[in-house]
């Protein structure tokens, strides 16, 4: 394993604040589209990082601010950033997931 490898393998692990899925959870990837286009998780919604900051297009995407969400991205970082804005658009249950490898663990438990 590479460097950069086990850097992003700390990263990600250090980032997921959750243990299990939550019911119900609404699971955002937040990669852009070229990292969606080589892999994602089955019913996830694709709203890149940068398109979080359209407070319209993200509200119109995600009308219940009270549903379970967990964003997902490469590593972890992203999805962090992701969190914290959507916490600041008033979305009540937002989960950090980490990287796309820790999200699919979880669905599997």
């Amino acid at each position: 394993m590479s460097l950069l490898q086990k850097l992003k393998q700390l990263i990600s692990s250090s980032t997921s604040d959750i243990d299990s899925m939550p019911a119900n959870a609404l699971l955002i990837d937040v990669r852009n589209a070229n990292e969606h286009a080589t892999g994602t998780i089955e019913n996830s919604l694709l709203i890149p990082l940068p398109k979080l900051k359209d407070t319209a297009a993200t509200e119109s995407k995600l009308n219940d601010k009270t549903r379970p969400i967990v964003v997902y991205c490469a590593s972890g970082v992203r999805s962090f950033k992701a969190k914290r804005q959507l916490q600041a658009l008033g979305y009540s249950k937002v989960y950090n997931g980490g990287g796309i490898n820790q999200v699919r663990g979880l669905l599997q438990k």
